[in-house]
């Protein structure tokens, strides 16, 4: 408790019981002042002040849907960045990007405080999730975007090919897709006949994409041509 001048001078006029000696009184300095950065005006309409207000509904309102994969979880919003909007932009900066997003790095699983968050764009991130699938090959582990990259076949296609039953090495491996729209305007001989990638998908009563994503994750022109669509089968059971 700090006293002001007036009430240090009540107390040192006063007597004791006795000896009529004064009370002596130690006057402790005041903590100083943590000046805030003045916030110009509309901060409140930015998009790092909603980025703010979201980390912490997430973490501390039960009512928000994804509340079990963070606050859930035990994450938390550090007390420097949980009152003070001001210290978050401080620590943070503006997003370099609208299409940057605050992301917990490196640690996936700690909370929300200064050198534990970045803002990162939406491959970085999902490079980043716990649930990112990784591929280890040569002596190096990395997620399926981050082997997209090095590769250069898109992450779909490699996708397609794990889901596929396709050993690591031959996902990696195999040559990079065709361009988009090849096989769209490539006509097609198969068994004597020669038509294109529509006019083939409509023969066989498939999907002219679920065709074109066969060959486009190294399906032999005859498996692709030949393999029913269990969902086409599904559809045609139906009455």
């Amino acid at each position: 408790m700090y006293l002001t001048d007036e009430q240090v001078r009540k107390i040192q006029t006063r007597r004791g019981t006795r000896n009529h000696r004064k009370f002596a009184v130690v006057r402790l300095p005041k903590p100083p002042k943590v000046k805030r950065p003045v916030m110009p005006p509309g901060w409140r309409d930015t998009a790092e002040y909603r980025c703010w207000s979201r980390i912490k509904a997430r973490c501390f309102n039960p009512n928000v849907p994804r509340f079990k994969d963070y606050g859930g979880r035990g994450i938390k919003v550090c007390d420097r960045w949980l009152n003070s909007y001001e210290y978050f932009l401080a620590d943070m900066g503006r997003r370099p990007t609208d299409k940057h997003s605050i992301d917990r790095y490196p640690d996936n699983n700690g909370n929300y405080e200064p050198g534990n968050c970045r803002w990162a764009t939406t491959e970085q991130q999902m490079n980043n999730r716990r649930n990112s699938k990784r591929l280890t090959f040569a002596g190096l582990t990395l997620s399926v975007m981050q082997w997209a990259e090095r590769t250069g076949v898109r992450a779909g296609t490699l996708w397609g090919r794990i889901q596929h039953g396709w050993s690591v090495e031959r996902v990696l491996t195999t040559a990079k897709d065709r361009p988009r729209g090849s096989w769209k305007k490539k006509k097609i001989t198969f068994r004597g006949q020669t038509l294109s990638l529509s006019e083939w998908a409509t023969t066989l009563g498939l999907s002219r994409w679920a065709l074109h994503d066969r060959l486009a994750n190294g399906w032999t022109l005859h498996r692709a041509l030949t393999t029913p669509c269990r969902n086409w089968q599904k559809r045609s059971k139906t009455p």
